[in-house]
């Protein structure tokens, strides 16, 4: 463990030993002409009260060096999820550490909920001592921990010991996102009232298998509507079917730093990630294979497609939890992606459903988007694109006179993506543009508008 000790003298220290020095000087001039015994044994005890101190500062400052610290807590957690945090600091010497100030820094990202991360402690010999406190953690992705700070003085208050331990055992959190708890039914009708129309594209198939009769919703064909059942309750009801095959589904993350503004645990990367561990229990569920393509503004990242399990989503959270937003470069560097070598490196055995999630704000990184979905979209794979708006997210932050400006900057920035959404639909990609409490219900709705299966 690093650790940086600095001593420095401060004002009491500074008073004490400039009188020291002036007794001392004035009892050396009596020694030296009336030989006084009050004198010689006034700078005597002056030079041991002195000397004693100093060498206690050093075995302090030598105990300090040898401390052993540990934070315990368990690094992988979810968002608004409380985390405890136990701070262990045991001296094995046989010099007692007394009155140390201690201060952990614990992640700017989080804050303290329960207990305390600074106070006053006192270490005997041979003996440890316990600090916790508990800490919301309401942003997904990496949040580390900074430095410990310890600052004591000597038994005569001269010196100020000033330590700084840093590399302590554990000091990173890797926060993942908790599959929201919805009500099914809601946002399915949510869902599908803003999918219905242009948006619906049926998936048809051979290998069918029947699976339900359920009640009419916008949207549904008439065709599928079950005349016999609709008779007997007085209500529309439809036959659905679907195909005994896997659906596949591959998630596109489009990532940039942009995505980590706004306020913790309500910018577009946490319900984007929150999104993506829903699409991960839905495909848990209905035994499909997930797969997942993350671009980066340097790089892009591959999850092969695979049976989805309850291993595949602690894969998949792991990998957006460990994603440091200081580590993301703020300009886009790729200059293309290798769409075929992507396609192979996934697994892709036929038709596949692809959920971008893309805030389309910078030019270069739509472009690049943009000719990639193309490539999809030539091999007849379904694709659906998720834009967060920023406004919409950031919103609630805006209060007052800044509200004006705000709405402003937004019709600006809505004019420009206008452009981007144009291409894409005629592509036959359709962009929705979503907030923060839409996403789920056009996920859900998309996923089982692609499963279901027009009888031929």
């Amino acid at each position: 463990m690093k650790g940086r000790i600095d001593v420095s003298l401060n004002d009491r220290g500074r008073i004490i030993l400039i009188a020291s020095a002036l007794i001392l000087s004035l009892n050396i001039i009596t020694i030296l002409y009336i030989a006084n015994r009050g004198a010689i044994l006034l700078s005597f005890a002056i030079l041991s009260i002195l000397l004693s101190d100093w060498i206690i500062l050093r075995l302090r400052l030598t105990t300090l060096e040898k401390l052993d610290i540990k934070r315990i807590f368990d690094k992988n957690t979810y968002d608004n999820t409380p985390l405890e945090v136990v701070l262990r600091i045991t001296n094995n010497s046989l010099f007692g550490l007394y009155s140390m100030e201690l201060d952990d820094r614990y992640p700017s990202t989080t804050k303290i909920v329960e207990g305390k991360n600074r106070g006053v402690i006192s270490l005997p010999p041979k003996s440890s001592v316990e600090v916790k406190y508990t800490l919301d953690v309401e942003a997904v992705g990496r949040h580390r921990f900074g430095n410990l700070f310890i600052r004591m003085q000597d038994i005569l208050g001269l010196f100020t010991i000033k330590a700084e331990f840093e590399d302590i055992t554990e000091n990173e959190i890797y926060c993942s996102a908790n599959i929201p708890a919805v009500d099914i039914r809601e946002m399915m009708k949510k869902g599908l009232k803003i999918l219905s129309g242009p948006w619906t594209s049926k998936k048809i198939g051979f290998s069918m298998e029947f699976k339900e009769i359920r009640e009419y919703r916008p949207g549904d064909e008439i065709k599928r509507v079950d005349w016999k059942a609709s008779a007997r309750i007085n209500k529309l009801m439809i036959r659905e079917f679907e195909a005994e095959a896997q659906t596949d589904i591959v998630i596109i993350l489009d990532l940039s730093r942009n995505m980590f503004l706004g306020e913790l645990g309500i910018r577009k990367y946490d319900y984007s990630t929150r999104t993506i561990a829903f699409i991960v229990n839905y495909a848990i569920r209905n035994r499909d294979r997930i797969g997942m393509l993350l671009i980066q503004p340097d790089k892009y990242n591959v999850i092969p497609l695979q049976p989805a399990s309850r291993q595949t989503y602690r894969a998949i959270m792991k990998y957006l939890s460990s994603i440091d937003v200081d580590r993301i470069p703020e300009r886009y560097t790729l200059s293309s992606i290798p769409f075929g070598r992507i396609l192979s490196r996934l697994g892709i055995k036929g038709k596949t459903l692809f959920i971008a999630i893309s805030d389309l704000e910078e030019e270069a990184r739509a472009s690049l988007l943009l000719s990639s979905l193309k490539t999809l979209r030539m091999a007849r794979h379904e694709v659906v694109l998720l834009s967060p708006l920023t406004h919409l997210f950031e919103i609630r932050m805006v209060k007052g006179v800044d509200m004006a400006l705000y709405r402003v900057e937004a019709y600006k920035s809505m004019k420009e993506r206008r452009k981007i959404e144009s291409q894409l639909k005629k592509l036959g990609i359709p962009v929705v543009n979503v907030g923060p409490d839409d996403l789920i219900p056009i996920v859900l709705a998309k996923l089982e508008e692609f499963r279901r299966v027009t009888p031929t």
